[in-house]
């Protein structure tokens, strides 16, 4: 048994000639490259039980080889895939399910028995492999597979670059990955060959949004394992939703991979101690100009939403903007800045230096209050005298309220019983209330211009009417709001 780790990177058709010339290749190669052509079969059920349970099982001619492989569920790390995996040689290209050990989730291949698989599709690609050696002790294979993955008479291109994992730590792959991509436009890969050809025996559904896994931390736990653990599970959102923007014009995609970004920025705000300034800074030029096309697509998608619906025009020219921004989103997510972004954040995270380490070997609960405190102070200076604020100060509460929250939803399970509950449920109320009224904000401002050049002007009438309306009852709301959230306790 081995665990394989690796990440994948695609490439356009110009590009793979190229890769042979990259610096790290040359620099690093230890001896000659393999080229070899690769054929893999993979089998399954006839009602794809093998797919159902995660496990993806194959035979592979490699030459004069003939080798076996089972692999287990794929486990994401960031952008890293790692999965268990199991081979064998062969001397015949034909399944042998005896040798597949009897555990979870492989048993299914015992409980079917062989009788019951069937070629579902192949991969038939040529790849040339170089080991590189990027650091003494340190050993990465760069494998460039060129060709076809073929279920039947449906096909789909092969062209990846696979950078696995054979001795060291996981961030030398991310940083190697990351020289790649400083240099080619590649795109990162979530799915896999295996995926791909199950695609096109049964298409999948479309990738649905990923809300964030509850993630609790313990009193015990030092602050910079929080600090890291709460940046990891941010990024994990991030990642996980990419398919979904990409694949899917549900809303609620680029809502969930925008709250990741958030996240993640506030992480960096609440800690300020555990990162260099020219590493925030430069990691907020990373995530900003892409924070900022989620953003206006976002406010576009609650727009088209809210448009009346007796204006069938209106609707129409609404959705048709809606369409391009995302468009815009999704062209910018194929650009290889975008490639370059995220393995510049998991680089970061995966060697992250601090300028206090003896704070950060400190418990957890004695840290969380600090910037709890100084969240809640924060809150209260922009808050007071609310019904006096502009509308751009109500903005900057409700960025208050945001990073407020997002704390306190990592910080909640430190406090024993209920003691944070009743503030963090005003809190909630009061950050509901303010982004509503922000929606309000970006229709008659940020957007009026652009929807007073379609037609329909009855429909444009009506909707800033009703945007107009709860903008003015939003206002009203507000001191009310405000009031239960400053009567409460905090509970720190």
């Amino acid at each position: 048994m081995s665990i394989e780790t690796e990440i994948k990177l695609t490439l356009d058709p110009e590009v793979c000639s190229r890769v042979p010339q990259l610096e790290p290749v040359i620099r690093f190669a230890r001896g000659a490259p393999r080229v070899q052509p690769l054929t893999s079969i993979y089998y399954d059920t006839v009602d794809l039980e093998l797919l159902a349970h995660r496990v993806a099982f194959r035979i592979r001619m490699d030459g004069d080889r003939i080798i076996q492989t089972v692999k287990g569920r794929r486990a994401k790390a960031g952008l890293l895939h790692a999965r268990v995996e199991y081979e064998w040689e062969l001397s015949q290209p034909h399944p042998d399910v005896q040798r597949v050990p009897r555990e979870a989730p492989f048993d299914i291949l015992h409980a079917r028995g062989i009788d019951a698989l069937r070629e579902v599709f192949r991969t038939e690609f040529q790849r040339t492999a170089w080991l590189l050696e990027p650091e003494p002790g340190v050993l990465i294979e760069c494998a460039l597979d060129v060709g076809q993955v073929t279920a039947g008479e449906r096909m789909t291109p092969l062209r990846e670059v696979e950078l696995e994992l054979k001795a060291g730590e996981p961030r030398h792959v991310l940083a190697l990955a990351k020289v790649f991509a400083d240099v080619l436009p590649m795109r990162i890969e979530q799915v896999s060959k295996a995926q791909r050809g199950y695609a096109l025996v049964s298409p999948p559904p479309l990738p649905g949004p990923v809300r964030a896994h509850r993630f609790s931390l313990s009193p015990g736990a030092t602050t910079q394992a929080a600090f890291q653990g709460i940046l990891e599970e941010a990024f994990q959102q991030i990642i996980a939703n990419d398919q979904a923007v990409r694949g899917n014009d549900d809303p609620e995609g680029v809502h969930q991979m925008r709250i990741g970004f958030r996240r993640y920025l506030a992480t960096l705000q609440a800690f300020p101690s555990f990162l260099q300034k020219k590493d925030r800074r430069m990691l907020r030029k990373q995530i900003k100009p892409f924070l900022a096309l989620l953003s206006a697509t976002r406010d576009w998608d609650i727009l088209s939403a809210g448009a009346p619906a007796a204006s069938p025009t209106l609707v129409d020219a609404l959705a048709q903007e809606q369409k391009l921004r995302r468009s815009v989103l999704r062209k910018a997510m194929d650009d290889p800045a975008y490639t370059q972004m995220l393995l510049a954040l998991a680089c970061w995270m995966a060697t992250m230096e601090t300028r206090a380490e003896d704070n950060g070997c400190q418990p957890l609960a004695a840290v969380a209050s600090t910037i709890l405190v100084r969240g809640h102070r924060k809150i209260w200076k922009r808050g007071r005298h609310v019904k006096k604020r502009s509308l751009q100060a109500c903005h900057r509460l409700r960025l208050a309220c945001k990073q407020q929250r997002h704390m306190l939803d990592y910080f909640q399970a430190l406090y024993p019983g209920d003691k944070v509950g009743p503030y963090l449920q005003a809190l909630r109320d009061l950050q509901d209330l303010l982004g509503a009224l922000n929606d309000t904000v970006s229709l008659l401002d940020h957007h009026a211009t652009v929807i007073e050049g379609m037609d329909d002007k009855a429909g444009q009438q009506a909707l800033f009417k009703q945007a107009s309306q709860r903008q003015a009852k939003l206002l009203e709301q507000l001191p009310v709001s405000w009031a239960a959230f400053s009567r409460q306790p905090t509970g720190w």
